[in-house]
């Protein structure tokens, strides 16, 4: 048997495909229970004719994006390709148990520990210190279990400092790993069925624009 090519992703909602027509809750304008199959990871893995192993949820920060990677990364294999698009710098998650259970803290929930999270502990430096080393982590892991092919899609800006953020990043990112500067957001154009999230036509160019930006850079590894 030959080998299976696979394609690792991780992130957030935009990952996730939250919103889009198999995987919209009408009623609770929430998501489905599995990622959606027409989102930008789907129609990548498609066009790459690469298995799709999509390691994203809705609401998840960066710290949640690793601790899934960390989780899975002994059975990702050098020829895969991941693909680790980074969530909004200030939310953020607690493992409470040696279950991997977590706590999600997003800046919309109204949960007391979560307002007691933002008013007393939260901070953007801090927030933007945690996500840049867990990009540097990542990329130091993947790298080192001879995972030729890894692309990291830059964060989105939120509510934090961008300036504080972009300055931060320049200096203290891993300058080697491929970056891709450009989000889903930045090349939105439609809806999702929810209204927030990014449809279908906006998947399919973010999914074009990484192909593109994976071929390219493929040919350096």
């Amino acid at each position: 048997m030959g080998k299976t090519h696979n394609l690792w992703t991780f992130g957030c909602s935009h990952t996730y495909g939250h919103g889009l027509e198999d995987c919209y809750d009408k009623a609770t304008n929430g998501c489905g229970p599995i990622p959606s199959k027409l989102g930008y990871a789907s129609m990548l893995a498609n066009d790459l004719k690469l298995n799709l192993i999509n390691h994203s949820r809705p609401g998840a920060g960066n710290k949640h994006i690793y601790f899934q990677l960390q989780k899975h990364i002994d059975m990702i294999q050098p020829w895969d390709i991941v693909v680790l698009k980074w969530s909004y710098i200030e939310r953020s998650c607690i493992v409470s148990n040696d279950k991997g259970d977590l706590i999600m803290f997003g800046p919309w929930m109204k949960e007391k520990i979560v307002k007691a999270y933002y008013k007393n502990l939260y901070y953007d430096t801090d927030a933007i210190w945690e996500t840049i080393n867990y990009i540097n982590l990542a990329e130091l892991m993947l790298r080192h279990l001879g995972i030729k092919t890894v692309i990291h899609i830059k964060p989105p800006i939120g509510i934090i400092n961008k300036s504080l953020f972009t300055k931060a990043f320049d200096e203290l990112r891993i300058k080697k790993l491929v970056m891709c500067d450009e989000n889903i957001t930045d090349l939105s154009i439609d809806n999702a069925c929810d209204g927030v999230h990014p449809g279908p036509k906006t998947q399919r160019i973010f999914a074009d624009h990484l192909r593109k930006f994976i071929e390219e850079h493929e040919q350096n590894y």
